[in-house]
């Protein structure tokens, strides 16, 4: 099976409540995963952020590191679920 890069992206909660600790990461995070200028710069209410991860295949970890995918795929500018903007 092929490996699939999902670049950080907003997940939208509709029966909880987002965690405030991670909202509060939304902007370095935005920066360190290059989609400054791609997601909003003010994360919506009832919005979160997710990690970029990897899925499919079955030999590399699905999670990316400090420096970005293991696989060298730069921040791409596609996202999963943006949400409004």
């Amino acid at each position: 099976m092929q490996r699939h890069y999902v670049p950080m992206h907003l997940r939208h909660y509709t029966l909880r409540t987002p965690s405030g600790s991670k909202r509060a990461t939304y902007a370095e995070a935005r920066k360190r995963y290059g989609m400054h200028g791609v997601l909003p710069e003010q994360l919506p209410d009832e919005y979160s952020w997710v990690e970029p991860y990897f899925w499919g295949g079955d030999d590399e970890p699905d999670s990316i590191g400090e420096d970005g995918p293991a696989d060298g795929v730069p921040g791409e500018t596609s996202q999963a679920d943006a949400g409004p903007m």
